[in-house]
């Protein structure tokens, strides 16, 4: 599976915010500490609490954010998959064509006329062929391990076209 670029990111922010929430709660065992010891004054026990609490938020913030960058991208998978399978009807719509094209431009009897109309097909195929390759590029982003799978059968398909197109 490929690794996105947003990933080593997700993993700092991950641990800064689990850094920060741990932070406060250290501060907050030194204040206990410190207060067993002596008696703390209002102005020092006004900031260990503004900074207890400023670093505790900040650390709660970047965790919420990360949760939902994951969910945002478990819910897109979810839909995603939904039009990729849409991708692959087309996909296997267009091999059975190709396969059509391969066995009808193997016939040596068939007229000029036919050829050409055949030929037109093929270059029609081979373009829809190419779209569709693009989209496969599009989708590579959000689910790159289907799209690998699928790349390979295209990439034979359109070999076996180009291959037959070379006879005329």
């Amino acid at each position: 599976m490929r690794t996105t670029p947003s990933e080593p990111a997700g993993r700092i922010r991950w641990l800064c915010s689990l850094g920060l929430i741990a932070l406060a709660v250290i501060v907050l065992l030194i204040v206990l500490y410190l207060s067993t010891l002596r008696s703390l004054s209002t102005l020092e026990l006004l900031l260990f609490q503004l900074f207890i609490l400023l670093v505790s938020l900040l650390g709660a913030y970047l965790f919420g954010i990360n949760a939902k960058r994951k969910s945002e991208e478990w819910a897109l998978k979810q839909y995603a998959r939904a039009a990729f399978r849409r991708v692959l009807t087309l996909y296997r719509s267009l091999v059975r064509m190709a396969e059509f094209l391969a066995r009808e431009d193997t016939d040596e009897e068939s007229s000029v006329d036919v050829r050409v109309i055949l030929a037109s097909l093929r270059a029609t195929v081979l373009e829809q062929i190419g779209t569709l390759q693009d989209a496969l590029e599009d989708w590579r982003d959000v689910i790159p391990s289907d799209v690998e799978d699928i790349e390979e059968k295209l990439a034979d398909v359109r070999c076996e076209l180009m291959d037959g197109g070379s006879d005329d």
